[in-house]
């Protein structure tokens, strides 16, 4: 999955760091995911999905706070992400994956084992530190531009 690196940004109240938004997301998923990924809907130490009263929320609540109906589309969305890795239920409850944003000083051992094939900017890491970064050589010697006279122009 490709994805934009972002920067940790202030929201309202504290610090969300954010490091990827997933790309090539449904309408739906997108919904969601721009819900999750703020600073007053993620529990600091776990990365759980919480409502206004700090309680975890389920994914029903989650729909309906994106005003998506739970259906089979709104099942089948919130599945989407799941597949993807971007969010994971454990003992329902929804955690965000620490990898792409989380709250707080420190993540929860277990949640990080929950998205443990889902470390999203590994590669990109792995192979910058190798030398091998992805990206064109430029070839040392540059011929200069063609100079057009003004005259010569169109417009």
């Amino acid at each position: 999955m490709e994805s934009k690196k972002l920067i940790a940004k202030s929201l309202r109240s504290g610090w969300l760091k954010q490091f990827y938004t997933p790309c090539d997301l449904s309408r739906g998923e997108q919904a969601i995911f721009s819900y999750v990924a703020q600073y007053e809907h993620l529990r600091d130490y776990d990365n759980a999905i919480v409502g206004r009263d700090g309680e975890p929320i389920k994914a029903k609540e989650l729909l309906e706070r994106c005003t998506l109906k739970y259906d089979s589309n709104g099942r089948e969305i919130i599945a989407g992400l799941k597949k993807r890795g971007i969010i994971a239920k454990s003992k329902n409850v929804l955690f965000l994956n620490p990898y792409i944003a989380y709250k707080g000083k420190s993540v929860l051992d277990s949640t990080l084992k929950l998205f443990e094939y889902f470390r999203y900017g590994e590669e990109e890491v792995e192979t910058a530190l190798e030398g091998n970064a992805p990206y064109e050589e430029v070839p040392e010697v540059v011929e200069p531009l063609e100079e057009i006279p003004l005259e010569e122009l169109p417009f």
